[in-house]
């Protein structure tokens, strides 16, 4: 794929873009219902995967095809297969998939989410993405971004947690006091950000505060009564 470099690109790209056609998919469900005719299928999502694996080899050498796979990422069906190539392209992706976060279309946002998920390097960039996205207005996307939370690396997620600790959507506060919750000790700077939301005008709020400063901090665990 190296030696080939650049060259591969255009049929990269094509197969990036890969459709599987209803009436292939049709068919490939009736010929694995029998046994007498054997045809060997590729699918979209092998082909898919092959794509971003020479991308991956590629690198930075598949720099030329940047502006193509941005208008990719605008699209249902080929959003996150463009989004994950881009990746391993361009250094500035993240803000890319970013932008993305503002399209009209929820499997574009949840493509978005999807990959920024995967980011653990730039957390000041992907932590508030990832918690704007928790008060997205599709459950699925809403859902992936708090998986994505969770499962990022605490001790740098943490502070990003704490400013998003600020946000005006009770929803948001919430939910990101759940997932500082999720990582236990290793959020106890989040302490005393968590002791002003025993105050929050929301009960509900105050109420996860209270929960979460008892896992944070066993030791004064006794302290934190929950005002509800």
């Amino acid at each position: 794929m190296r030696q080939i470099g650049t060259n591969a690109l255009p049929t990269l790209i094509k197969t990036i873009s890969a459709e599987n056609p209803f009436l292939k998919q049709k068919l490939v469900e009736l010929i694995s219902k029998q046994s007498f005719i054997k045809i060997r299928f590729t699918s979209v999502d092998t082909l898919h995967e092959q794509a971003v694996t020479a991308f991956f080899i590629l690198g930075l050498t598949a720099k030329p095809a940047i502006p193509e796979l941005l208008e990719l990422l605008g699209h249902d069906d080929t959003a996150y297969q463009a989004a994950r190539a881009l990746v391993h392209v361009d250094p500035e992706a993240t803000l890319s998939f970013v932008k993305m976060l503002t399209n009209k279309s929820a499997r574009v946002r949840f493509a978005a989410v999807l990959t920024l998920s995967d980011i653990r390097n730039k957390p000041e960039i992907t932590v508030p993405a990832l918690v704007r996205s928790l008060a997205d207005r599709d459950p699925d996307v809403q859902s992936v971004a708090w998986l994505g939370l969770r499962l990022q690396d605490s001790a740098l997620a943490t502070p990003a947690l704490i400013e998003c600790l600020k946000d005006d959507n009770a929803h948001v506060r919430s939910s990101v006091i759940e997932i500082l919750s999720s990582y236990g000790s290793r959020a106890k700077a989040a302490v005393p950000s968590l002791l002003m939301l025993l105050e929050d005008s929301d009960p509900g709020v105050a109420g996860r505060a209270a929960e979460a400063l008892r896992s944070l901090d066993r030791e004064a665990a006794p302290r934190f009564s929950n005002p509800l």
